[in-house]
């Protein structure tokens, strides 16, 4: 299993798969991406962290609750450079965890109806180009410390119907020619 780079887990039944016996970190030492459909995260995410060359996470009609909260933020997911969120009915704030991974990149989370804010704490994703955060119903304010990401260059904010408050440096010396 060492030797095993992607990982794709779907779960087509009514309920959340509990995932018994998942393999120990060390035995997917080479896994780079991980793709996870109707699982529910808690009975796995403490493996999941170990995964010391996981450069993508994606995580579709996931149930995630605390799994991300409840746990140290020391050396998680150092490679990681893209998590894709898509479904996740009881994401509501984005983990605060995930704002200490200094690698990553691509952040995407849609239709997750139920997700109402960003931590302040995100300005720590400083490499982070594209943000996409559509179709996130309940969402109705970027932080501010959004305007901190130099590398940001594309944020996607489609239908997030109730978004009514965008950082107040938003637009300013930009550099978009239009097009």
């Amino acid at each position: 299993m060492e030797r095993l780079k992607v990982l794709i887990i779907t779960n087509y039944g009514y309920y959340f798969s509990q995932l018994q016996n998942f393999p120990a970190p060390q035995y997917l030492s080479g896994l780079t991406s991980i793709r996870l459909e109707h699982v529910s995260i808690s009975s796995i995410s403490t493996s999941l962290l170990e995964l010391v060359n996981l450069q993508k996470l994606s995580l579709i009609m996931c149930k995630i609750g605390n799994s991300f909260n409840e746990c140290s933020m020391h050396n998680k997911f150092p490679s990681l450079l893209e998590i894709e969120m898509e479904s996740c009915e009881d994401l509501v704030t984005f983990p605060a965890m995930f704002c200490n991974l200094v690698r990553l990149k691509k952040l995407s989370i849609t239709n997750c109806l139920e997700l109402v804010s960003l931590s302040e704490g995100f300005r720590n994703v400083t490499n982070l180009e594209v943000l996409r955060l559509a179709s996130c119903s309940k969402l109705t304010a970027l932080p501010e410390s959004v305007i901190e990401l130099e590398k940001l260059r594309i944020i996607d904010l489609n239908y997030c119907l109730q978004l009514s408050v965008l950082p107040s440096q938003i637009g300013l010396n930009s550099s978009y020619k239009g097009g």
